[in-house]
């Protein structure tokens, strides 16, 4: 990647490690970005707002058969009514 981007590989990586916002996994041979765990917490809880928007609307998705035909009726019964 240094080559790549012209700059000595010791360059490559004090830049990469500079602040601690990454570090070089040897298992998986790249770097990888370190987070706070205050970032962390954030992100699960992005995460879980996010599953929880999504949950909801599938709930929605399974169930709109039922919740237009219910509307329907109550529409139905509104106007029928003397």
């Amino acid at each position: 990647m240094s080559e790549e981007l012209g700059i000595p590989y010791n360059a490559f990586t004090k830049e990469m490690r500079q602040n601690g916002e990454f570090h070089y996994n040897k298992s998986s041979k790249r770097y990888e970005k370190l987070i706070s765990l205050e970032e962390y917490e954030k992100y699960l809880k992005l995460q879980s707002s996010a599953n929880h928007d999504s949950n909801e609307a599938l709930e929605i998705e399974t169930h709109l058969e039922e919740v237009e035909i219910t509307i329907g009726h109550k529409r139905e019964r509104a106007y029928t009514r003397p």
